[in-house]
This record gives C-alpha cells, structure tokens and sequence, in this order.
C-alpha cells in the first residue's frame, strides 16, 4: 500500500493549528531515502529534522500507549500542563497519525515512561521538555514531536 502524502500533510497541517504554542514536528518520510537499516534510520530521519537524540534514547510502545503518548502532547503544553486543543481532539489527531503506518508492520517509540504521576524520559532534543512517538512500518517513518520551554 502506497504512504498517502497528500493525506498526512492534511493531518499535519491541522495539528500544527491546533498546538500553537511550543514548536511541534510532524514530519514522514520513505524508508527507501535513508542508507540505514531501521534503527540506524530513526538516527538519520532525527537528525534531518534538528534533534539530537537516537534510536538508543527510545522505548519500543504498543499501539495504545502510542496514542496516549502523542495525545497528551497533542492536548497539553509539557512545561505547565495548560491546555492546547480538547482530549478529544488530540486522541483524533493522535489515532490518525499512528493510521498511516498500519497495517505494515507498525512500530512505535518514545522517550518518556509514567512513573506514578509524572513522566520521565530521556530528551532528543535541546529543548527543556520533549516528547512525542516516532511510528516506523516497512515502507515509512514519521515522528510526532512536541517540544516546549520552561
């Protein structure tokens, strides 16, 4: 099945007017651009996109935490909590973001984990808080990314 471009930017396009505070990275790209093996492809798509973490920073999620990971980003300003769009809303954008690596052999990652009531995680970016899912299937790769400051 054919990654639908057109499509993505569609979504992209509306997450970036939904969160408008912070910078938010919602990018996709082929497999077939980058020299790399899967892993080694995480790196190369990170880099051309500014961040400075790798593939060793992520955890390998199910498809459910995927979508509370990028929801809550979505819905939620990282540094003070206050609200960028509905629950509702960021759980859409966030299911349809992780649509367009299924049914290809999707993977997810992040950086944090819930540790009771907070999240911890190793950053891959320079900002003071960031998180998000990277979604890789065996055709495309595609990072949903909030960063915010304190």
């Amino acid at each position: 099945m054919a990654f639908n471009f057109a499509k993505f930017q569609e979504l992209r396009a509306v997450a970036l007017s939904k969160r408008k505070f912070g910078r938010l990275t919602v990018e996709c790209q082929l497999l077939s651009e980058f020299r790399s093996a899967e892993l080694g492809s995480i790196d190369e798509f990170l880099k051309q996109h500014g961040f400075t973490g790798s593939h060793a920073d992520l955890k390998q999620i199910d498809r459910q935490k995927a979508v509370l990971h990028a929801a809550r980003v979505l819905s939620r300003d990282l540094a003070y909590g206050a609200e960028m769009m509905t629950s509702a809303e960021a759980e859409q954008i966030a299911s349809s973001f992780l649509s367009f690596f299924e049914p290809s052999n999707p993977r997810f990652f992040t950086n944090c984990v819930k540790l009771g009531d907070c999240w911890a995680g190793n950053p891959i970016s320079d900002s003071t808080f960031d998180e998000g899912v990277i979604a890789i299937n065996d055709e495309a790769i595609g990072i949903l990314w909030a960063q915010d400051e304190d």
